[in-house]
């Protein structure tokens, strides 16, 4: 079957959108990579932590090698998927919700972690009042800017277009 044959828009924009965020992700495990390789972050002092989020960043840094990895990895069988949901693979479908869901959890975990650093870190630095909410609200605003993508694109995999060129066809 020609993959391009009856299948609906919604599919292919979809797909395409997966395999450019795929791109994007391995592009982004590669430059933090690099970046860690060329400008390693400095070590801190036994007992020494950073002031962000109870020692996320210290996390972060200790273990950039395989978080890169795992980033790497998630992008390609975020490929791999986009590239069959395409061919319209029913089990492609369901990985690209998962990897949705996955998503918008994020987008909420790091919303969280943000505005909460924001309120905490930029009093103890002397900035006015009126800077901190500034960077709250704005971090909030940005927050729900990156969520409202990944709900549409929860509707849309779980909506009836997407699931009716899902089914298996009569071949013939």
């Amino acid at each position: 079957m020609n993959a391009g044959v009856g299948r609906p828009g919604v599919v292919t924009a979809i797909g395409w959108l997966f395999i450019a965020v795929a791109a994007l992700t391995a592009l982004g495990g590669i430059v933090g990579l690099v970046s860690d390789l060329i400008m390693p972050m400095p070590e801190l002092g036994p007992g020494v932590r950073s002031p962000v989020a109870g020692g996320v960043v210290d996390f972060l840094t200790r273990y950039v090698h395989a978080i890169v990895g795992v980033v790497i990895a998630f992008a390609a069988l975020l490929l791999i998927s986009a590239e069959q949901f395409l061919k319209l693979r029913a089990w492609a479908r369901c990985a690209l919700e998962v990897a949705t869901w996955l998503g918008l959890v994020y987008v909420i975990g790091f919303g969280i972690f943000w505005v909460f650093n924001w309120v905490k870190v930029t009093p103890r630095v002397g900035a006015p009042d009126t800077f901190t909410i500034l960077g709250a609200v704005m971090g909030s605003v940005v927050t729900v800017v990156f969520l409202v993508p990944c709900v549409v694109l929860i509707w849309l995999l779980r909506g009836a277009a997407v699931r009716q060129a899902m089914l298996p066809r009569k071949v013939g």
